[in-house]
């Protein structure tokens, strides 16, 4: 895809259709979809199954990021830079990116405790990652042998770090001012 069709979708009505099958495909679970491409695809290591994660959790972020484009675009100062001559890239470089940074960073910050609690999800179900690289899933997953041995803290431990993890976002919010004060130096 060319830049100037890239362009030309952005700044047209052509990006409702994309949108549209953005939220068509958006209405079909997402574990199932992973669990559908996982079991067609045999053995998967740590790169594959975060490849696959990532390729069925972009639909948010553009959504969200489409929102915000349409929000921005109409505004003065985009006016304003095209009345005076400025180049789409420049009002990209200049205007949108530098707007719609801050929503991507929360998108994508908020997606890695659901991301996490994917992959663990594959691996307890016995998908994911092979039995010995070691993951919260694939350790939950060694739940009835640990309760024959006695261990019990062996499925304690990685329970309550993929409960607290996935249940509330206490670190990211802090991950996401650091990478906002970063980006605005």
């Amino acid at each position: 895809m060319t830049a100037s069709k890239v362009r030309r979708m952005i700044w047209s009505r052509h990006w409702v259709s994309t949108c549209r099958l953005v939220e068509l495909v958006q209405s079909i679970p997402v574990l199932l979809v992973l669990l559908l491409a996982v079991s067609l695809l045999g053995p998967q290591n740590a790169l594959s199954i975060a490849l696959l994660i990532g390729v069925t959790g972009w639909f948010a972020l553009a959504r969200i990021v489409r929102g915000e484009v349409r929000q921005i675009r109409h505004s003065e100062y985009i006016l304003a830079s095209r009345c005076m001559g400025g180049s789409f890239g420049w009002i990209m470089r200049r205007h949108l990116v530098p707007n719609v940074v801050s929503a991507i960073l929360f998108v994508v910050i908020s997606a890695v405790s659901t991301s996490i609690a994917m992959e663990s999800t594959l691996s307890f179900l016995g998908l994911g990652l092979p039995v010995d690289e070691l993951s919260w899933g694939s350790m939950l997953a060694l739940a009835d042998k640990a309760l024959l041995l006695n261990t019990w803290w062996v499925i304690l431990i990685p329970g309550l770090f993929l409960a607290k993890l996935t249940s509330t976002d206490d670190c990211l919010p802090m991950i996401k001012e650091e990478l906002q004060s970063c980006i605005e130096l």
